[in-house]
């Protein structure tokens, strides 16, 4: 005799997994939801520009104009010894003195009386004493050897005494006045303490 195995609706439904209603009735399986955590939504802040200051730029040093080195400055020649011509030279009727810095004053006779004939130039007397018309101012202003060489400056008897001149020294105090190519012997207050006899009798600058 062949059994029958009857199996109750709960434990075939329990073997599928399907709950059974009291009356029977299958009842639609309860799918196990397993709790979550909750996922913690986190608000991200939009980035916020920072506003940052650009780095300073390094301020240039104002360049230093280079200093030009200062022009060399002229040298100053030393000034011409005058001291040798510096005296009271002289001739019979003409006059010159020199003095140290190389200036110059000089007269002479014209031979023609103020009395006679008013018109500069013209010689004067004064208790006695003449005075000669002829003047010029002159200055020396170089020195080469013996001989100093300058110019008329200012003269009223330019036939005389005019544009450049050189005097230039002989022995026994003695000097030679040029202008213009017209040569005239000059001597000094020593010339006769120098000068041998001779040369004294010639009478070389008159008497």
């Amino acid at each position: 005799m062949k059994r029958l195995l009857v199996l109750t609706c709960s434990s075939v439904l329990l073997l599928a997994g399907v709950a059974c209603g009291g009356d029977g009735s299958e009842v639609a399986p309860t799918a196990s939801i397993t709790p979550q955590q909750p996922t913690a939504i986190v608000a991200t802040a939009e980035p916020t520009a920072v506003a940052t200051t650009p780095p300073e730029r390094p301020t240039a040093e104002p360049a230093t104009p280079e200093t030009a080195p200062p022009p060399p400055q002229p040298t100053e020649l030393p000034l011409p010894d005058f001291s040798p011509f510096a005296e009271n030279w002289g001739r019979h009727g003409f006059g010159m003195t020199v003095t140290a810095s190389g200036e110059a004053t000089a007269s002479w006779r014209v031979y023609k009386w103020c009395s006679d004939d008013p018109t500069p130039p013209c010689d004067d007397m004064t208790d006695s004493e003449i005075h000669n018309g002829g003047h010029a101012t002159l200055v020396f202003d170089r020195v080469v050897g013996d001989t100093a060489y300058g110019r008329v400056l200012e003269t009223n008897e330019p036939d005389l005494l005019s544009a450049q001149v050189s005097l230039t020294l002989q022995p026994y105090d003695m000097a030679v006045l040029e202008t213009d190519g017209s040569p005239m012997t000059l001597c000094g207050p020593n010339f006769w303490q120098e000068a041998p006899e001779s040369l004294r009798q010639e009478s070389p600058c008159g008497a």
